[in-house]
């Protein structure tokens, strides 16, 4: 295999080795989606086999949320009997949704980036997946910070898991944003699953949280750790 990788590196070009890689990537995408739809159960008890699989055929990993918070995402969706949140929408969008739906439970999902949203909404309607609601929320100064443009009175009273990778770090003030904004919509046992938890600004925002929303703060993971924050 690796003798074919190297001799594809030096006899095709870089746009056709391109286009094999990105082929390859759906058909892999396309099975592996086909095995976490007909039983996600497997990836929901900590089996990561398939998560990985899936992550490579989405072709974003350098942005996908990895295979523990993934793990934790979904584990959360399966139990969970309230309204979900998710800040910034992706694989996770697809497979929570999947999860969801099996419950009989909804997400709202927020989205800045409209390309992207229209890449994931394609993939909901692509497998009929209609437990998410993905809006399309761009960038608003907050002031301090900036974060999603939600109209909060559209969306439920509260929220009984938040999953957050989103906004993007270089956003000013980062995730901040979804206490101050969201945060008559956190109730007492609300969970929140803050992704990359090994950054500095995750970090503080962790701790600013914890005082803000006099929550419990964990950090799990130790391949691309997250938080989980439990509001009492």
């Amino acid at each position: 295999m690796e003798l074919i990788k190297k001799l594809g590196r030096i006899f095709l070009p870089k746009p056709l080795r391109a286009s094999l890689q990105a082929r390859y990537r759906e058909v892999i995408f396309r099975s592996a989606m086909k095995s976490f739809m007909k039983d996600p159960s497997a990836a929901i008890r900590g089996d990561r086999r398939i998560l990985t699989r899936l992550i490579y055929g989405w072709g974003n990993e350098g942005w996908s949320a990895l295979e523990e918070y993934l793990t934790a995402s979904l584990q959360r969706v399966s139990t969970c009997r309230g309204a979900i949140l998710e800040c910034g929408s992706g694989l996770s969008t697809i497979l929570a949704g999947i999860v969801a739906q099996q419950a009989g439970n909804s997400i709202w999902s927020l989205e800045h980036n409209r390309t992207w949203g229209d890449r994931v909404r394609k993939c909901l309607e692509l497998y009929g997946i209609r437990s998410v609601l993905l809006l399309d929320a761009p960038l608003r100064d907050y002031g301090k910070f900036s974060w999603y443009d939600v109209q909060t009175e559209q969306l439920p009273e509260e929220f009984s898991v938040i999953l957050c990778d989103g906004p993007p770090g270089e956003t000013r003030g980062g995730r901040y944003g979804l206490v101050p904004v969201m945060g008559t919509h956190i109730k007492g046992g609300t969970v929140i699953l803050l992704d990359d938890a090994g950054r500095a600004d995750e970090q503080s925002i962790a701790a600013c949280w914890e005082k803000e929303l006099n929550a419990t703060v964990r950090r799990i993971g130790e391949q691309k750790p997250y938080f989980e924050i439990v509001v009492p």
